[in-house]
Parts: C-alpha cells; structure tokens; sequence
C-alpha cells in the first residue's frame, strides 16, 4: 500500500493526501493547503472542498476543526455527507444548532 510519487515523495495509506486552512466568513480564503484548489461556500454553513488531484478512491476519512463561534462539524445538509474522488463537503452548526459560517476551518485528508 506504498510507492514513491513522481516527486520522489513516499505515499501510503497513511499518507496526509490534502489539507487546507481557510476562512470560512464574508469572502472564502484559503490562508494554506495541500492539493485543494478551492473552497466553495455552498450556503451558510456549507462548504465544498475540491481537490488538486483527484485522489485514487473515495475510501478516505475527512477531520475537520472549526476555531471561532461554530463549534459542530455535523452531517446532513453539507455535512460529512459524502467523499467524491474530487472533492468532499462539510457542514458547520454553532452552539444554538444554527448553520453557521466559521472564521477557522482546518481539514485534512487521510487515505484513499
């Protein structure tokens, strides 16, 4: 479950395949990632994150922090609902279980 990359890289099931800091409030920014091209903010509360490269299979997990007022990552509407080899979606609800944009969202991605 192993083998070197194109860079000279390993990678293997333990590998963090994507990453990506970003504000989630007024306009989407990406402050940092690892093979994310983008974040889309589908409604309040609802995010989008795409990939660089598509990763080899939709068999990875997804953890997700969030910093400022929201304090629940949550499935459902946009929630950890799905993984496409594209790109996967989370949902953010505050403490009043409101869908809520987040000033801090950090992800990473691991396996697939």
């Amino acid at each position: 479950c192993g083998g070197i990359t194109a860079t000279g890289t390993g990678l293997s099931d333990f590998t963090v395949r994507a990453w990506v800091n970003y504000k989630g409030t007024d306009t989407n920014a990406i402050r940092d990632s690892h093979n994310v091209s983008g974040v889309t903010d589908a409604a309040t509360g609802d995010y989008i994150v795409a990939f660089s490269v598509n990763l080899p299979s939709v068999n990875y997990v997804v953890s997700a922090f969030v910093g400022g007022a929201a304090v629940l990552l949550i499935g459902g509407r946009g929630g950890i609902s799905y993984n496409l080899v594209s790109d996967f979606r989370i949902g953010v609800r505050d403490k009043d279980d409101q869908w809520a944009d987040d000033e801090l969202v950090l992800c990473s991605v691991v396996g697939g």
